[in-house]
């Protein structure tokens, strides 16, 4: 009983974790047509909304591979797998007793 109820604590946890995602990349869009509105209106001279679309673009991805939406790119970093903390702990754990 205890082990489904703690399931459920985690699915519940990712899914909020996916909304609040979902929430991000909805205000990170509409900040770069903002800015992409700004830029027009203000003459369209050096395109420098692209360094919004650029951080919140980066900041996106690893926020969707932390999650598990991308997931090809765990592969490169590791350290974005759920699982990646608790084997870390264990590895340390294991080298200090061995000691």
């Amino acid at each position: 009983m205890e082990d489904t109820s703690n399931y459920e604590l985690k699915v519940r946890q990712h899914v909020s974790e996916l909304k609040r995602f979902f929430t991000n990349l909805v205000i990170y869009c509409s900040i770069f047509v903002l800015c992409l509105i700004v830029w027009l209106v203000t003459g369209a001279g050096s395109f420098w909304p692209v360094w919004v679309l650029l951080s919140f673009g980066a900041a996106s991805i690893l926020q969707a591979a932390k999650l598990g939406q991308i997931p090809m790119i765990e592969e490169y970093l590791t350290f974005l797998k759920p699982e990646w903390e608790e084997d870390q702990v264990q590895d340390l754990l294991k080298k200090n007793q061995e000691k």
